[in-house]
């Protein structure tokens, strides 16, 4: 024990220490009170508080360590550096392994006191904080483990530095945020287990859905931002490649949106009982396996974002073993016992088409979580791999094309399937018999006539999209059919928020308005992604060169200033305007890493999104050799050999160590006209020194030999006063409708957020008129 903390920064060690023992002493309180000694429930509050204490203080250490440059300690050489600014230095605790644990903590510990808040009456609290509390401990342990206050046996006078790649603004707020997602999803998780071990079924996921929508909220957020981050700065014109780490964070939000949809049915309709605790459990599973492939070192040559391997992978399988027991073991003993009302919902009700909706998400989540997992089930195969992009878009379209539909119906059907006078008779069995009784109804005239007049309206508009886009570009079958349904979601759902906004303002609206966001995030996703249009081209400075309705002209270096770096000046007439690009190409000065970062201009049509490829800055010397020609600028040089007897028989003179000189015999073309030139090169064997006498070149600028290169029979010429023009090749996209994301993805959280609120509200008169009534 001395031995190790021998090797610790004692401030940073011992708070991290403090904290265990603060823990260990809440969850003894607790286990008092499920005990019947209620007495213990203020000692394992402010147990739990003094936890939460020692973890804010751990990180608020390690951020003044880092703020001072402190190179004793081993991670803030890692990953920090003299040459950074305040805000990267102070991101640089979340750019690695150990410090994005700690921030995990710090908001999972924090979130527990919201959660003691919440749980409700001291035995409820005591069970649910048991649970909670015994996550953020697992957090810990791995901390104490690979301790981030490890100090360096020499104090080193600078740091690494933060990766080039994580130097961008978006660092400084995405990876907190995801962190608040992840640390959230223990929330519903810790309700659910504890109202198994407590056999109280009624109760917890009431109290769960706010947090559970919170997590959703959240967690989508950083989603946004890291797609955003990625299409700005990484310069390959996409926000989602399908990256496995990028999976790691979509898959519990996929189960998270799940979820929210699970608890509000059993909320309103006393359903979905069994299947939320088994969602409940997968959403905070999905992100202990994420966490897993991401830090394990399994993804390390598939993932650009892969961490290395700590030496916790075995600890991370224990804990991912552990709570999928602990999960398993609770719900099968409890499984007979979970009262839950029978579906009687007719196939047309809106109960229906939500189950519908949320089985066909959990189908999403386990194929982008299997294609995910290649790496690892690969593995230990002779060539281990992962599976492309093309696969997640092939398997996902039928699975969006089947969720717009769903949604586009949910607005208009209710519980009891009343949708008009008239109701379908279901003949057979599974989809295509409801089809079949579908159609055969509405050929004889028994249809859901108030359910077809509904969708009237927001069909016409589906319909009048479908066509513009047919009109523009699109012409497969597969985009028009999801251009309709993406755009009949939209409109159905829009339809019911303005009545549910006529009806009684914005409550209760959250929920439709999100499902707005879907549709808009559909419509931008296929015409961004399946109709944007690249092309590559080289531009010369100065030189104005049409691509597509551009014309582009690079125009000048812009050199670095302070911590801009450098870029390329592109001036871009398009459409009559006139605006410029910069995007930048520049060399890392700590890893000699060339960088690159696009520029956009946006507009609510369209990106004009350029990404530079190379950067040739122009020469002014060549090397050829005999009979090889070579451009300088409007400069076309010919090399036919040299002239021994330039000034005298050269060889004679070498060996009288006089000294020699020897002419270039060149042809040389400007504007249309070809002139022999012979410049000439001057050597003194006997001390050594070189001199040239340039050639005069008509038009100006003159052309002087700079070396030979005896064994090939080459020469090396420089030009004074004409130089090759720089040149740049950009990558230049034109991304149709990208703001469509971007502005879905903001409905979504928008409605989200509002759904939260009102649940809260709700969750608070309950939590009054409980107290009223002295329960």
């Amino acid at each position: 024990m001395l031995n190790y903390l021998s090797h610790l920064y004692l401030p940073g060690a011992m708070t991290l220490w403090c904290a265990f023992v603060f823990a260990a002493a809440s969850l003894v309180g607790y286990a008092d009170v499920l005990s019947g000694r209620n007495g213990s429930l203020q000692f394992a509050r402010r147990s739990y508080g003094f936890f939460a204490v020692s973890i804010l203080l751990t990180g608020l250490l390690l951020i003044l360590l880092l703020m001072l440059r402190d190179y004793r300690i081993e991670y803030v050489f890692q990953y920090s550096g003299n040459d950074l600014p305040t805000h990267y230095q102070f991101a640089s605790f979340w750019a690695g392994q150990k410090g994005s644990f700690l921030i995990w903590l710090i908001w999972g510990s924090l979130l527990g006191l919201l959660v003691q808040r919440a749980a409700g009456p001291s035995k409820t609290e005591a069970a649910v904080m048991s649970v909670y509390t015994m996550t953020v401990v697992a957090l810990l342990l791995i901390l104490i483990r690979e301790n981030p206050f490890k100090m360096l046996p020499q104090t080193p006078g600078d740091g690494q530095g933060l990766n080039p790649l994580l130097q961008d603004n978006w660092m400084v707020i995405h990876p907190p945020i995801m962190f608040i997602g992840y640390a959230a999803a223990a929330i519903p998780f810790a309700f659910a287990m504890a109202s198994l071990w407590r056999r109280d079924y009624d109760n917890w996921a009431v109290r769960a859905f706010p947090f559970a929508l919170g997590g959703f909220l959240v967690l989508g957020c950083a989603i946004l931002m890291g797609g955003y981050w990625a299409y700005k700065t990484l310069g390959w014109g996409g926000f989602w490649g399908w990256d496995p780490v990028e999976n790691a964070s979509l898959i519990p939000w996929i189960f998270g949106t799940v979820l929210i949809h699970g608890l509000y049915l059993e909320r309103t309709r006393g359903r979905y009982r069994r299947a939320n605790y088994v969602l409940a459990a997968l959403v905070y599973i999905s992100v202990l396996y994420g966490t897993f492939l991401t830090r394990s070192g399994v993804l390390a040559d598939f993932s650009v974002h892969s961490f290395v391997d700590l030496g916790i992978s075995g600890w991370l399988t224990l804990l991912l073993t552990g709570f999928i027991l602990l999960s398993v073991v609770l719900i099968a003993m409890r499984w007979k016992e979970i009262p839950t009302a029978p579906n009687e919902d007719p196939f047309l009700s809106r109960g229906t088409f939500l189950v519908l909706s949320t089985i066909t998400l959990v189908v999403a989540g386990l194929v982008i979580a299997a294609g995910t997992s290649a790496p690892l089930l690969t593995r230990f195969m002779e060539n281990p791999g992962q599976v492309g992009p093309s696969f997640y878009n092939q398997v996902n379209l039928p699975i969006a094309l089947l969720i717009a539909l769903l949604l586009s119906m949910v607005p208009f059907l209710t519980w009891k399937g009343e949708t008009g006078e008239r109701k379908v008779k279901v003949v057979g069995h599974g989809f295509l018999g409801v089809l079949y009784s579908i159609v055969a109804a509405l050929w004889r005239g028994e249809g859901p006539p108030d359910l077809l007049w509904k969708l009237g309206g927001p069909a016409v508009f589906a319909l009048a999209v479908t066509i513009g886009a047919a009109v523009w570009k699109v012409h497969q079958p597969f985009h028009l059919l999801f251009i309709f349904l993406a755009s009949l979601a939209l409109a159905t759902n829009a339809y019911k928020t303005v009545l549910k906004y006529r009806a009684g303002g914005l409550r209760g609206a959250g929920g439709y308005l999100a499902h707005v966001g879907v549709g808009v995030i559909l419509l931008g996703i296929i015409a961004s992604s399946g109709y944007d249009e690249s092309t590559k081209v080289t531009l010369e400075m100065g030189v104005p060169r049409q691509v597509g309705d551009a014309t582009l002209t690079f125009t000048r270096m812009v050199p670095r200033r302070g911590f801009d770096k450098e870029g390329m000046e592109i001036a871009v007439l398009r459409n009559g305007k006139r605006f410029t690009v910069t995007p930048k190409m520049f060399m890392n000065d700590r890893t000699r890493q060339l960088m690159v970062n696009p520029d956009i201009k946006s507009s609510p049509l369209a990106d004009f999104y350029v990404s530079p490829i190379e950067f040739d800055p122009g020469q002014s010397a060549l090397q050829l050799a005999k009979g090889n020609s070579g451009q300088i600028g409007n400069v076309t040089v010919r090399f036919t050999g040299f002239d021994l007897q330039a000034e005298g028989n050269a060889m004679a003179q070498m060996a009288a160590g006089k000294p020699v000189v020897i002419g270039a015999n060149l042809e040389v073309t400007r504007d249309g006209k070809t002139i022999q030139l012979k410049p000439l090169y001057q050597l003194n064997p006997g001390t050594g020194d070189v001199s040239s006498v340039p050639a005069s070149l008509p038009g100006g600028g003159a052309l002087a030999v700079s070396g030979i290169d005896a064994s090939n029979g080459a020469v090396r010429l420089t030009a004074v006063g004409i130089q090759t023009p720089a040149r740049l090749s950009i990558d230049v996209t034109h991304k149709p409708l990208i703001a469509l994301v971007w502005g879905g993805l903001w409905i979504v959280l928008i409605g989200g957020l509002m759904s939260t609120i009102n649940r809260l509200r709700e969750s608070r008169l309950r939590d009054r008129l409980a107290a009223a009534k002295g329960v």
